[in-house]
């Protein structure tokens, strides 16, 4: 399965790439190995519906709060 990561390397060069084993290749500007830029990454979505509104793009974008 392919997994998405941001990448970078010394020369400033940054990116995304798609890779299944941990080889991210080689900088396109000046050869050298691309690091991996977010060593981990925690996402956790904090919404309280009592107080907070949402607002849905299928109906322009109009708040509702539940």
């Amino acid at each position: 399965m392919l997994k998405v990561f941001d990448v970078y390397c010394q020369c400033g060069y940054m990116d995304e790439v798609f890779c299944e084993d941990g080889d991210f290749g080689n900088c396109p500007e000046c050869g050298k190995e691309l690091m991996r830029a977010f060593l981990s990454f925690n996402f956790e979505l904090k919404y309280n519906p009592k107080k907070d509104r949402v607002a849905w793009g299928n109906s322009n974008y109009e708040e509702s709060q539940y």
